[in-house]
């Protein structure tokens, strides 16, 4: 259960970093995102981690631990 958890932190971490470089990407290249729309991304993302959050908190599920453990790279 812990190891779900901090793996659920993690990919929480990377979610949200994806989140923010898409936007600043966005806003380099010179593409507006009215802050309504940023709103609403977050809102959505939000709720898709709030379910993967229950899903692993009542143990429905696990997470692709396979990019967290290194298994890839042998």
């Amino acid at each position: 259960m812990l190891v779900a958890v901090i793996n659920f932190c993690i990919l929480l971490l990377v979610l949200g970093l994806c989140f923010a470089v898409v936007i600043w990407v966005l806003g380099v290249i010179g593409v507006p995102v009215p802050m309504q729309v940023m709103k609403i991304l977050g809102a959505i993302v939000f709720l898709i981690v709030l379910l993967w959050f229950l899903k692993v908190v009542l143990g429905g599920g696990h997470f692709p631990s396979i990019l967290l453990t290194g298994l890839w790279l042998r």
